[in-house]
Formats: C-alpha cells, sequence, structure tokens
C-alpha cells in the first residue's frame, strides 16, 4: 500500500512472531509407489477427507500428505468413521465433508496486461466463495471481512523509476485503483526461481486484501462521524481524505501482517493445494502494545478532525506517529517449502 505522500516514514523492521498454525492436506486414492501422486482434493485435516471418502462412492482415500506445515506423505490406514450432525441420529445424518478441488492455472501466452491480469484474477476469485475457510476469513485485528469482489479498479502499469514494488493500491484515487507492475514481478520472479503467475496471484490477493482493508476503515470512520451531532461543524483543518490516510498509519503495519498471513495460510494452500511462493518474514512479530497504541491513534485522529484535540493529546499523536513508522516496512521472505515445479504440474492438468 503506498503512504502519503505528506508524511515521511522511517524504514526500520518490525520484531515479532504471527498467528496460530493450520493444517491444510492434500488427498489422493493412488497407494503403493504411487501414493501422494495424481489428482487429489484438498481439505483442512485428514478427518475431512476421510468424511469424503464416506460419502464418496467413486472415490477413495488411500494416501495424504500434510501441505502447510510440509509433512509426509502417508497411506491412509486408519479407519473411516461416520461424523453425525450434532442432534441428529447417529447413522441418519452425516456431516457435509468440506473437500475442496484445486484451481489450475493456465498458460498465459504474450505481454501480461490487462486482460492476462483478468484472467489469473479469475482463476482463484470466484473460487473463494466456495471455500469457508476464506469467505469466512476477517481480519484479527482491522476486522475486514472477505469479499471475492475487488472494491478497485485494476490496470497493469509500466513500473515509474527507481520504484520496487510489485504492484500497489493507490489510495488517494476515487475510485480506488490497484497497480500491477508486471516487469518488477517477472524480475523478481526469475531471480527468485518463483513462477511468474505464482507471484502474479501473490501480489494480487495481497492489494485485493489491502483494498477490503481500507474500505473497511472508510465505512468504519464514516459510521463513527454519524454519530455526531446534526449540528456539528467540522473546523475544515483536515479533508476526510486526509483523515482517512492519517488514521491509517496506525493500520499499515497490521494490514500488510494481515495480507501476507493470509496468502501464507489460505490462499494458497486452499485454493491451489500448496505452498504460496512468499511468506511474512519471521522477523516480523506484533509489538504486545500495537492494539492499544493503534486505538488510542485512531481516537487521537479523530479529535484532530472534528477540531476538539488538546496540545497535551497532540504531542502524545506526534509522538505515536513515530511508533508506527518506526515498524515499517513489513517484508514477505521467499518460503522455502514453495515448489517452482508445481505450478508447472498444474498447467499440465489443463
Amino acid at each position: 500500500m503506498k503512504i502519503p505522500r505528506w508524511i515521511a516514514v522511517l524504514t526500520l523492521l518490525a520484531s515479532v512472531s504471527l498467528y496460530a498454525e493450520v493444517e491444510v492436506y492434500r488427498g489422493y486414492q493412488t497407494e503403493g509407489d504411487k501414493k501422494c501422486t495424481g489428482d487429489f482434493v484438498i481439505a483442512g485435516s485428514v478427518k475431512e477427507l476421510r468424511k469424503y471418502d464416506n460419502q464418496n462412492d467413486d472415490w477413495t482415500l488411500r494416501s495424504y500428505i500434510r501441505v502447510l506445515p510440509p509433512g509426509e506423505c502417508k497411506e491412509n490406514t486408519g479407519s473411516n468413521p461416520v461424523f453425525v450432525t450434532p442432534g441428529s441420529l447417529p447413522g441418519k445424518t452425516e456431516e457435509v465433508a468440506l473437500v475442496f478441488f484445486p484451481a489450475f492455472i493456465p498458460r498465459i501466452a504474450g505481454d501480461f496486461d490487462a486482460e492476462a491480469n483478468q484472467k489469473l484474477l479469475a482463476v482463484w476469485q470466484e473460487k473463494t466463495d466456495s471455500i469457508p475457510h476464506i469467505a469466512g476469513w476477517v481480519g484479527e485485528t482491522t476486522l475486514t471481512t472477505w469479499s471475492s469482489t475487488t472494491p478497485a479498479e485494476w490496470d497493469t502499469e509500466e513500473p515509474p523509476p527507481d520504484l520496487n514494488m510489485l504492484g500497489q493500491l493507490l489510495d488517494d484515487e476515487d475510485p480506488l485503483r490497484i497497480e500491477m507492475y508486471a516487469d518488477n514481478i517477472r524480475r523478481d520472479a526469475g531471480a527468485e526461481e518463483i513462477s511468474f503467475n505464482d507471484l502474479v496471484i501473490a501480489v494480487q490477493m495481497e492489494e485485493h486484501i489491502h483494498a477490503l482493508q481500507l474500505t473497511t476503515l472508510k465505512e468504519k470512520l464514516e459510521n463513527e462521524l454519524e454519530q455526531l451531532p446534526d449540528d456539528f461543524e467540522l473546523p475544515g483543518t483536515l479533508t476526510f481524505q486526509e483523515y482517512l490516510q492519517t488514521v491509517r498509519l496506525a493500520d499499515l503495519f497490521i494490514m500488510e501482517v494481515e495480507a501476507k498471513t493470509f496468502i501464507y495460510k489460505k490462499g494458497f494452500p486452499y485454493v491451489f493445494g500448496r505452498q504460496a511462493p512468499t511468506k511474512l518474514s519471521p522477523k516480523v512479530t506484533i509489538p504486545d502494545d500495537y492494539s492499544e497504541k493503534r486505538l488510542k491513534f485512531h481516537e487521537l485522529a479523530k479529535k484532530l478532525y472534528i477540531g476538539t484535540i488538546t496540545e497535551p493529546e497532540g504531542e502524545v499523536f506526534l509522538k505515536s506517529l513515530e511508533y508506527f513508522e518506526s515498524l515499517l516496512p513489513v517484508f514477505s521472505v521467499n518460503n522455502p517449502d514453495y515448489s517452482k515445479q508445481a505450478e508447472r504440474e498444474d498447467e499440465d492438468r489443463e
């Protein structure tokens, strides 16, 4: 996300560790020397794979492997118990298995343009509506709720000189606009042995979430202002857009953390059944006092906007700016468990 041009941001690394572990599995019908090869389905547990086996006469779970965190291939030697819905009679109503088929990435021929960008967006966006683990996602801190529709326009552009970003949300435009920088993506993909298409999708997912996060924050601020008395007059010191960008300074850190964590733990594993090409840097952790300071900053920014901030509060506000600037930037790192070959195998399945 782009930082407001009217505020300089320091570039210090944050330091801390993240959300609870999740598990994602692939289930196969192959065994013996062929175990864990061929077509597969995706689930959040071996239990769900066994449920799926129960419910499908033409599909048998013979082997499985944990994708996240990575595990060894195992043959299904356990039994497949019937899991009944709470309150139903045993053996009468079995819970529906939460199992998904992977999305496959098509070959993109020629230059990466707006049409190619839309083609890759279509691979994953609509599919997320049918995956409860994603469709029910809520940002732990920002309280952003998932939508498969991006509240922004998409563009493919030449990256500005000396800009190393792979994409960015232009948050000072109305409507919001996301620019994808194919040349920079191709440069990084080639240098790091990452599939170009995979890296494009990772960037798409991140900027999509940032657009959702910013829209959520904007709606929150608008709702709060609606609670002011009808005859309340704003001083006009800041425009609403400047107010939004000011409040967002406290959220930039957590917005990056939420988006990068989503891609690694939800996006790629549940949509494709494999590891994402990048992950949040292990050096990034959430400070213990972050949530408290974030909410306090939101409160002070509102007072600044409506003209009720006091001089001592103004000093706290400026000091808080330094704290939030010190948490940026938030880096991704290459995922050592990612396999470029997996994406090639996906293309071959078309």
